[in-house]
């Protein structure tokens, strides 16, 4: 287990989604703790995912955690990607690779992860 590196796993849905990260040491009781939340929603073709920290001062010294935001069941690869409104290079746009359930097909966007809240928006298909 390593929480540097993240794989979110989302299934495009009509409903809200969330989740969260709870990251500490494991050892020191009472100790700095992070909880990073992830929002989600999928509007026709298009996904938005938004992540946040609670230690965004953890990020300072050049911390970062790198992130897998993959995408289920969709028929392509996504077209297009944005990150507090700037297009992600497409080499950060992977295709269609196995998923973690037999057959099922997702597409992933990687990118780091600073501390400071980001706002992804994913489109699907023209």
């Amino acid at each position: 287990y390593n929480s540097k590196e993240l794989t979110i796993i989302y299934y495009p849905s009509g409903k809200p989604s969330a989740g969260e990260l709870y990251d500490d040491d494991g050892v020191t009781k009472n100790g700095p703790a992070e909880l990073i939340r992830f929002t989600g929603s999928t509007r026709g073709k298009k996904v938005e995912i938004e992540i946040r920290t609670n230690e965004s001062k953890r990020y300072v010294n050049g911390f970062k955690r790198e992130i897998q935001i993959g995408i289920v069941d969709i028929i392509k690869s996504p077209l297009e990607a944005k990150i507090n409104g700037k297009s992600v290079p497409e080499k950060n746009l992977h295709k269609r690779i196995p998923g973690f359930n037999k057959g099922t097909p997702y597409s992933f966007l990687a990118f780091p992860f600073y501390g400071k809240t980001l706002k992804v928006e994913i489109s699907l298909q023209k």
